[in-house]
């Protein structure tokens, strides 16, 4: 079925589909049934620019001469996993150790160098097991790009978990330096289709660290940064549109704070202008007189005569509105459109004992299709927003956030004890952070009236410095004190007191639904003593050895569950003890002493170690000048973390 515009030929011919209507004179009424692109349908004929005529269709056969002056061919291309835009891009060739041994050297397979010192670069794979480094470059010289081994993430023995490789895709995401000379490379383009399910187009700015929180600026997709949970459209400083099916504009916010509601039933301007009612009431601000004009179907209205009023009226405006020498004060109002077939309502709603979705309320309520979006109600104290609530250095204070899931950064600032957070005007929490002095140290609060003991306090982590704050050092040990019945657990066992001097104790605390028990002390930390307490060492194993005239048997236990055994040298008191691991020797010890009698013998026994291997180590037992077998205890210990 095709369609003509009119008989003139002018507009456009189409495929067309009936309506159901009939016209005036009674013939079948047709519209155009044609959507242009690749998931289109249809097929259309029309002027796209003047003198210049376009044909789509879905596929085309010439069974004569075909003459094209110029083609254009379209291809739809696919890519899996993410695929970004950004300033650098690349796949290693080779990567060696620098010289020094604090770096690695990387060459790309490319001959163009796009990446830059200070840039961020990313790499993101997974071939059965995920590979992901997010470092920052130190230099590129003559095509060699210089990356710390610092950068990257690390295990206990300084071993890199996850180190660049040849064949690795690498992507620049930002660069760290505000110097004029890297203007645009801190912006990117970021398509995603198979991160957590949320596929996504994220535009992405300011990215001057690791920390992406507050660089993007606009998604399209996936999940919607502070929405828990919802998808679609989120745009920093964009345009918020809302239309109905119809194709009328619900609502809309703009940047430069212009909101809209209702069709243009509602609109709030930021210079505080604005109109209700599609424009019947407007309103302008004056501001030699410090107030707003209105005007209600271009007639002025004028405020004056107004006595028996409340006081706030009076003090408000020093006049009223009066319809028959009344003064009218209307306990109930709605500004929008209501639907023809549904009735249902889109606007502002306000007043006292209007229904909302069923419900008598009193307050200012926004509604779409009846479904409130926005809720003022002071005398059921809930004030709603559903949507996105977007803020610019906003600062939020005396506030209690419940229940909230909290993306970015948490920050609480160290204070002195008997220093207070205030919530609203009654409540006030101390703070998690607390530098505490000696016991009359500072005579404003002791350091045990900042730790409560509640059921609320479960899960709370606290933590006290001993030592500097706020230019005095302090002296002296300070003493926190659990009430009856409460504890602090430490070394395994229930404490009614702590003390610390230049430590830090980090606190958690512990309970169920019902009962608050105590602090959990998580860890202790020197911090600046006067005498020197050392470092904690790290073993690796301990047990014993059992050694006979023939043979030894083993008794351990390993950090990691490593397999340990031991045999007897061949020798008199010689035994050999092995282990899985591969150490290097110079930077491990082992502890030994005897373990009871040489054997066969009542005469106490000594052990003392021979020799140490990646692998393995041996022990000469003895209870004179001579070797003796008997038996023995050990504990290895890692001193790599020294080195």
């Amino acid at each position: 079925m095709a369609i003509l515009s009119n008989g003139k030929f002018y507009g456009f011919l189409c495929s067309a589909k009936e309506t159901g209507q009939r016209l005036a004179n009674g013939a079948k009424e047709y519209v155009e049934d044609f959507i242009s692109g690749f998931a289109g349908h249809g097929w259309k004929i029309w002027e796209y620019v003047k003198g210049k005529w376009m044909l789509e269709i879905d596929s085309i056969r010439v069974r004569g001469q075909f003459t094209v002056f110029e083609m254009l061919i379209s291809k739809v291309r696919a890519i899996i996993g993410a695929q970004a835009i950004t300033q650098g891009c690349g796949k290693i060739k080779k990567v060696e150790l620098s010289e020094d041994g604090t770096a690695f050297l990387i060459t790309l397979e490319d001959a163009d160098m796009s990446f830059m010192e200070h840039d961020f670069i990313r790499c993101q794979e997974f071939t059965g097991s995920q590979k992901v480094y997010h470092v920052e470059i130190e230099s590129v010289v003559d095509g060699v790009i210089r990356i710390p081994l610092s950068e990257f993430d690390m295990d206990e023995g300084g071993v890199v978990l996850n180190p660049p490789a040849a064949g690795d895709d690498i992507v620049q995401f930002g660069n760290s330096s505000h110097d004029e000379k890297y203007v645009g490379r801190h912006s990117a383009i970021y398509m995603h289709a198979d991160e957590s399910g949320q596929p996504a187009i994220d535009v992405l700015d300011a990215i001057y660290s690791k920390d992406w929180s507050d660089c993007l600026k606009v998604r399209m997709g996936g999940e919607i940064p502070g929405s828990n949970g919802s998808k679609g459209f989120y745009c920093v400083n964009g345009v918020i549109k809302g239309v109905d099916e119809s194709g009328h504009t619900v609502y809309c916010l703009y940047p430069n704070g212009t909101a809209e509601l209702g069709d243009g039933s509602v609109l709030f301007k930021p210079d505080k202008s604005g109109h209700i009612a599609g424009g019947s009431i407007s309103w302008t601000w004056n501001e030699e007189k410090q107030r707003c004009v209105v005007e209600m179907d271009d007639v002025q209205v004028e405020w004056n005569n107004v006595k028996d009023s409340p006081e706030w009226v009076n003090e408000w405006t020093k006049n009223g509105t009066f319809i028959d020498g009344e003064l009218v004060a209307a306990p109930t109002g709605f500004f929008g459109k209501q639907d023809v077939d549904t009735k249902k309502l889109t606007g502002i709603l306000m007043g006292e004992k209007v229904i909302v979705s069923g419900v008598e309320r009193t307050g200012i309520f926004a509604l779409v299709n009846n479904k409130p979006v926005f809720e003022l109600d002071p005398i059921a104290e809930k004030y709603k927003f559903k949507g996105i609530i977007e803020t610019e250095g906003a600062t939020i204070k005396k506030s209690l956030l419940q229940d909230v899931k909290i993306t970015g950064t948490i920050r609480q600032p160290w204070s002195r004890s008997g220093i207070y957070i205030n919530i609203g005007s009654q409540e006030t929490v101390a703070f998690d952070n607390i530098a505490a002095g000696a016991s009359g140290g500072w005579g404003d609060g002791s350091a045990n009236s900042m730790i409560t003991w509640t059921i609320a306090d479960s899960g709370r982590i606290m933590r006290f410095a001993n030592w500097k704050f706020e230019g005095e050092t302090f002296e002296g040990a300070v003493e926190l004190s659990a009430p009856t019945g409460k504890y602090f657990f430490e070394d395994g066992v229930a404490k009614n007191k702590i003390s610390l001097s230049r430590e830090l104790v980090e606190l958690m605390g512990y309970g169920d639904a019902s009962t608050f028990y105590g602090y959990i002390v998580l860890n202790r930390i020197n911090l600046m003593t006067t005498a020197k307490y050392g470092r904690k060492l790290n073993v690796l194993a301990q047990g014993i050895v059992t050694g006979t005239n023939v043979g030894a048997s083993i008794r351990y236990k390993t950090f990691d569950g490593t397999s340990m055994s031991a045999n007897r040298g061949g020798e008199v008191g010689v035994y050999n003890v092995s282990f899985s691991w591969s150490l290097d020797a110079d930077n491990y010890i082992v502890m030994l002493t005897g373990y009871g009698c040489a054997y066969g013998t009542n005469t106490p026994l000594k052990a003392n170690l021979a020799t140490r291997s990646p692998s393995s180590f041996s022990v000469y037992t003895s209870d004179d000048s001579s070797r003796n077998d008997g038996s023995f205890m050990f504990q290895l210990i890692n001193l790599n973390d020294w080195v």
